[in-house]
């Protein structure tokens, strides 16, 4: 008897097992049992060959149900059918397109794949991950939305990896971006275990990282964003398996290029952080793409000016030379017509990236076409990053595309200051003296996102994070030399480009740090001063130590600030640390007084100076600062110990060397020399307990040079029995 009329008697099934004899098609894959086990298929498992159609599918579609890539050409068959590509054509290929995220109508915890793979991400974080916030990138294909991490996190459970790890596959990775944060790891795409992570890092610089092959871009974001008119910025990655190169794209041009190994590690792709979540971007995202392959340069290039990452949808009906993308947004259809006057045609502005609406594009001060002649950038108001606009570069006779017109070694902007000429090799800023401050900063005054160097040297700081670090905070070190306004660090940090570190890495250079803090939090790590990858981190540890670390070479104080900050009045203290390179020693000082003296090896790493934490901007300090500067050179025990007193550090009432005391017996007078700057004026004080220096004996010698000597009578006559000086730059 034959029950389900399937062809196969009810003996045989019960000899098969697998099957059910009262259903015709036991697994429902539209296939009866006769029918399957005549063909080969399992009639017990809808898709026999587990390449995502079922056997009746594959019988429609022709394609064998006993081999998941029917035609070789390494996509299942389940996915040519979805994507619309021939799985019995081997030149038939689904697109490389393997998700794209526009967040135009997403709800939920589902973010949909607008693409033909159905990679659809699950929003892992709901609580830090925001859809639909209105106001994607302006310059996307898709501006009216966009998504907000905040430590967010989305999983691509669809996308695995294993081909690029394994060194077979290859990737372009795409996204318009509006970071709020540039310090420290802020990485967008991810795998689940270790492997790649892309993304920002380094403060502020592109980067493409394999899990050991990590590589910055050339442009820091924190300058280029400060230029840039809307904050959003187009980012690709690509990686070329065969060849094993990665390339950085920003808005649309190479920043990156070079040799790139597999990444390691395993899983799926994620959006929003590294290594299953961590390190996580923050600020907004629009239009995420993911390629299978390396796209093209110029593909990459169109998608920064607004293209589709759809290629049917980047047409040029007209065939005039402008994509009907860029028409449509700009509403412009002749290339030859110019609608803003600025010289350009809009074939022109379509070339140059450009506004054809807009004459100035980047409002500098100066037209589209005059920028273009001139080969200054029509998209940046300040070309070689100079500090001066193009505007008033061309005003000042400067070059705006070289920092250094006349290449000797000082900034355009410097040398305007100044009153030197930017347009004469030989005419030059006045050096400063060799005991001026790299910088000093008071935060007296300051505004914005800048804090000025009150010294000579003009190494202004720049605001990187805005939202943690407060500037003009009423109350700053009562005991300091400006005790009028401080800076807040809540995890805030000062980027000080001009302060590279590379002499100090390289063991040749020395340095003193010097500041008054008043801290907030004394647990973990509490860094001040840092670099921007790895090396120099000085500041609070393990529990309330002030420490001095170069990475590996780390030194806590003697002094634990929970007790010694009980007992304080104020919760001020003043702290320097310093390191003399030539003799490889180390020295931290709390409030004047030696805290850690001893061996203290070069830091490494790489990069320039940063204030607030370490490494790029992590473990970052909690509290007010006052008055922080650094020298290029170790201060004596007694200039540390005049600025723990109130001592400013840009020169006035800073003591100065007394290298030789002579005392005439038969004149009764006292000789003393020391170390000295041309052009300043000295004053001398004494006293004869080490306590009061309240007695002078000169208040206006005149320097002699790089040494002094000044001759006078014993103030307390032959009778006294020891007498101590102090000499003190006016």
């Amino acid at each position: 008897a034959d029950f389900d009329k399937d062809g196969l008697t009810d003996t045989e099934e019960y000899n098969i097992r697998i099957i059910d004899p009262t259903k015709s098609d036991s697994d429902n894959d539209g296939l009866d049992d006769f029918t399957e086990i005549d063909d080969g298929t399992n009639p017990s498992n809808p898709d026999t060959d587990n390449d995502g159609l079922n056997d009746g599918a594959e019988i429609t579609a022709k394609t064998d149900p006993t081999d998941p890539d029917t035609d070789g050409d390494g996509y299942m068959d389940g996915i040519e059918v979805a994507n619309g590509s021939d799985p019995n054509d081997d030149n038939s290929t689904p697109s490389p397109l393997m998700a794209y995220y526009d967040f135009e109508g997403d709800q939920g915890n589902t973010v949909k794949d607008k693409g033909s793979w159905g990679n659809d991400a699950e929003v892992t974080r709901p609580d830090q991950t925001t859809l639909g916030i209105e106001g994607g990138a302006p310059g996307g294909s898709s501006p009216i939305t966009a998504a907000q991490l905040n430590d967010g996190l989305l999983n691509v459970p669809g996308i695995d990896l294993t081909k690029i790890i394994s060194g077979e596959g290859s990737y372009t990775f795409s996204a318009w971006l509006k970071p709020t944060d540039l310090g420290g790891d802020k990485f967008l795409f991810g795998q689940t275990v270790q492997g790649i992570h892309n993304g920002i890092r380094n403060n502020g610089y592109l980067h493409q990282a394999h899990w050991g092959a990590d590589t910055n871009g050339a442009t820091n974001l924190n300058d280029y964003l400060a230029d840039d008119l809307d904050g959003w910025i187009h980012a690709a990655w690509t990686y070329d398996g065969e060849t094993d190169t990665g390339q950085i794209y920003l808005d649309g041009v190479i920043d990156y290029e070079g040799a790139k190994n597999a990444p390691n590690g395993s899983g799926n792709l994620i959006v929003g952080g590294s290594n299953g979540g961590g390190d996580n971007f923050r600020g907004l995202v629009d239009e995420v793409a993911i390629w299978e392959d390396v796209q093209s340069e110029e593909f990459i290039a169109s998608l920064a000016e607004g293209a589709s990452p759809f290629p049917e949808n980047n047409t040029d009906d007209d065939n005039d030379g402008l994509p009907d993308f860029w028409e449509t947004k700009n509403d412009v259809d002749d290339p030859e017509a110019d609608p803003d006057q600025d010289g350009l045609t809009n074939a022109d502005e379509y070339d140059n990236k450009t506004n054809p609406n807009k004459a100035d594009t980047d409002e500098d001060g100066l037209d589209d076409g005059t920028e273009v002649a001139g080969k200054s950038s029509p998209l940046s108001k300040d070309t070689d990053n100079d500090g001066l606009s193009d505007s008033e570069e061309k005003a000042a006779g400067t070059d705006p595309t070289k920092d250094d017109t006349d290449e000797d070694g000082y900034s355009d902007l410097k040398e305007i200051e100044v009153g030197s000429n930017p347009l004469n090799a030989n005419s030059v800023p006045p050096a400063p003296s060799i005991d001026e401050p790299l910088f000093f900063y008071d935060f007296e005054g300051d505004e914005g996102n800048l804090v000025t160097d009150k010294g000579q040297r003009g190494n202004n700081a720049d605001v990187t994070r805005a939202e943690k670090t407060e500037l003009g905070v009423i109350g700053g070190a009562p005991q300091g030399s400006s005790p009028g306004t401080a800076i807040e660090f809540s995890d805030g940090l000062l980027n000080v480009p001009d302060v590279d570190m590379a002499e100090i890495i390289s063991g040749e250079g020395s340095y003193t740090f010097s500041a008054w803090l008043k801290p907030s939090d004394l647990s973990g790590n509490k860094f001040l001063f840092g670099q921007t990858n790895q090396g120099i981190h000085n500041g609070i540890r393990n529990g309330g130590f002030l420490h001095q670390a170069h990475w590996g070479a780390d030194t806590n104080g003697a002094t634990n600030l929970n007790g010694y900050l009980e007992a304080d009045e104020d919760g001020w203290i003043h702290a320097a640390w310093t390191y003399d390179g030539e003799t490889d020693t180390g020295k931290i000082y709390l409030d004047g007084s030696l805290d850690w003296e001893g061996n203290k090896r070069a830091p490494n790493g790489s990069g320039n100076l940063i204030i607030g934490g370490r490494s790029g901007g992590g473990d970052g300090y909690y509290g007010l600062a006052d008055d922080i500067a650094m020298w290029d050179m170790v201060l004596e025990p007694e200039a540390i110990e005049e600025l723990a007193l109130g001592g400013s550090p840009i020169g006035a009432n800073l003591p100065f060397q007394i290298t030789s005391i002579t005392y005439d017996l038969q004149s009764g007078e006292i000789e003393l020399t020391w170390d000295s700057k041309p052009g300043r004026t000295y004053l001398l004080l004494y006293n004869t307990s080490f306590e009061n220096w309240d007695a002078d004996i000169d208040d206006g010698i005149e320097s002699g040079g790089e040494s002094t000597t000044y001759r006078f009578e014993n103030p307390e006559g032959p009778e006294a029995k020891a007498l101590f000086f102090k000499v003190i730059e006016n």
